[in-house]
C-alpha cells in the first residue's frame, strides 16, 4: 500500500485542465480513494477542483455520460406541488383538479404527473355499508352477548347466506400482471356480467350440505322450501336436535311464513343486527370459494359451465377452512367491541 508520504514524492503526470476528467485522472482518483484519502488531498494531487473530484466519486459509473434532455415537462415545479397538495387534500378527480387549479394542460398530463410522483395509485374506492350510531350499538350488543361463548357453543351454529355468480366473473377481478413480451389477455364482458346463477349455502364447524341453485325471484315460500329440502335433514343429522340457525334480515327471511316455519320445526334462530355482513363467517367463506371458481381469471360461456365449476369448487372446499372460520368467532366478537361497533376487516 502506498503511504501518503511516499505518494507525495512520487511522480504525478501532468494532467490536462479540461472540464471533464480523463481516463488517466479517473484511474488515479480511484486509486487514491481506495487508499482512504480525502477528496481535498485527491484534488490537490490530481490538480483538479475538489467539487469535480467529489462529483466523480459520487457516481463513477455514470460520470460524463450524456443525459437525454427529453421533452420539457408541461407543469412547473410549483404547479406540480400545488397539484399533489390539492389531490391529496380533496381526493378529487384529475378533471376536478384541472378545473380547481386552472392548469393549462390536458387531464392525461395531470394523471401522468400524479403517477410519476410515486405517491398516488389509481384504484377503485372500497365500498362499505353505512353504519349509524344505532347500527353500531346493535352490533356491539350482539358481540357482547356472544363474546363469552365457548367453542362448543359456536360449533352448534349453522351460518347461511345467498350469493350471485356471473359467467363473466365478479366485478373488479379483471386485473392481472402482464408481461410486455406476451399477447394481451382480453376479458370479454357482457351486459350485467352475462348469464348468472343465484345460490344459497350454509355451513358449520362440522361441514356443509350441497350448495343450492335458486331460480327466479325468491319469496318466503320458495325460501322455506329451500330450508326444508336442504337444511333440516343435514342439520339434524349433523347436530342433533339442538342447534342455532343464522340468517340475515332479508325480507323473505323475516316474513311471517318463514317465522312460522321456524316455530313449527322448533329451530332456534340467532338474532342478527342490521347491516352486519362482516360478522357472518359465510362472507369469508364466499371469498375463498369464489377465488377458486374464478381462478386464473376464468370466464364461462353459459350457465351449465358455471354451475359445474361452482359445484366442483364447493365440494372441494377444505374442511379446515370451515373449522378455522368458526374458531375465529370469539376474536371477531372482541374486534367488534374494540371498534365500538364499527365495521371490521376480518
Amino acid at each position: 500500500m502506498i503511504s501518503q508520504g511516499s505518494l507525495g514524492q512520487q511522480h504525478v503526470p501532468t494532467m490536462p485542465r479540461g472540464t471533464t476528467l480523463t481516463e488517466e485522472e479517473m484511474g488515479f482518483i480511484r486509486a487514491l480513494h481506495e487508499e482512504k484519502k480525502s477528496t481535498r488531498y485527491i484534488s490537490f494531487k490530481v490538480k483538479r477542483s475538489q467539487s469535480l473530484v467529489s462529483r466523480y466519486l459520487r457516481s463513477p459509473e455514470t460520470y460524463n455520460t450524456k443525459k437525454r434532455s427529453g421533452r420539457k415537462r408541461k407543469l412547473s415545479d410549483a404547479d406540480r406541488r400545488r397539484l399533489i397538495r390539492e389531490v391529496r387534500t380533496t381526493q378529487c378527480s384529475v378533471r376536478a383538479a384541472k378545473r380547481a387549479l386552472e392548469l393549462p394542460v390536458h387531464k392525461s398530463t395531470i394523471a401522468r404527473e400524479l403517477h410519476r410522483s410515486g405517491n398516488f395509485e389509481f384504484k377503485k374506492a372500497r365500498v362499505r355499508f353505512f353504519l349509524t350510531a344505532r347500527h353500531m350499538r346493535q352490533r356491539v350488543d350482539w358481540a357482547r352477548e356472544r363474546v363469552t361463548w365457548t367453542l362448543s357453543q359456536w360449533k352448534k351454529c349453522v351460518f347461511s347466506d345467498e350469493k350471485k355468480f356471473n359467467c363473466d366473473g365478479p366485478d373488479g377481478w379483471s386485473s392481472y400482471w402482464h408481461h410486455t413480451g406476451d399477447q394481451e389477455r382480453v376479458f370479454q364482458k357482457r351486459q350485467n356480467g352475462g348469464p348468472s346463477l343465484m345460490t344459497w349455502a350454509c355451513f358449520s364447524f362440522y361441514g356443509k350440505p350441497q350448495i343450492v341453485f335458486t331460480d327466479g325471484r325468491q319469496t318466503a315460500t320458495t325460501y322455506v322450501e329451500t330450508l326444508k329440502d336442504n337444511l333440516l335433514l343435514w342439520a339434524t343429522k349433523t347436530h342433533g336436535e339442538t342447534w342455532t340457525f343464522q340468517q340475515d334480515n332479508c325480507s323473505i327471511h323475516t316474513a311471517k311464513k318463514t317465522k312460522a316455519f321456524f316455530r313449527e320445526k322448533n329451530i332456534t334462530v340467532m338474532p342478527w343486527p342490521s347491516r352486519a355482513p362482516d360478522l357472518n363467517p359465510m362472507e369469508n367463506l364466499w371469498s375463498v370459494f369464489a377465488r377458486d371458481v374464478y381462478k386464473d381469471a376464468r370466464q364461462f360461456v353459459g350457465k351449465d359451465d358455471l354451475k359445474a365449476a361452482i359445484i366442483e369448487a364447493w365440494n372441494t372446499l377444505p374442511e379446515e377452512v370451515l373449522r378455522t372460520l368458526i374458531e375465529s368467532m370469539h376474536r371477531l366478537c372482541e374486534a367488534v367491541i374494540a371498534r365500538r361497533g364499527d365495521k371490521i376487516d376480518y
